[in-house]
């Protein structure tokens, strides 16, 4: 029987403390998304593949506020 496992990452002390902190998780989820937005709209270095598109945000930087908040400050 094979099977892979999705390994969970446990929270950690720092995050524990911040737990019901809606605005902390908010400006992480800012943080996060105002990066990856940069690097999208960085002009093209030249022979230079451009940024993904795509970003992939973890879940300790929104675990507060949902994946439903992260998709509404991305648009």
């Amino acid at each position: 029987m094979s099977w892979t496992c999705t390994r969970i990452r446990r929270p950690t002390w720092p995050e524990l403390r911040h737990e019901g902190d809606v605005e902390h998780y908010k400006a992480r989820v800012g943080k996060a998304v105002g990066k990856w937005t940069a690097r999208a709209a960085a002009p093209a270095e030249p022979k230079k593949p451009r940024p993904p598109v795509e970003c992939a945000i973890p879940l300790r930087d929104y675990r507060g506020v949902g994946g439903w908040y992260v998709a509404e400050v991305a648009l």
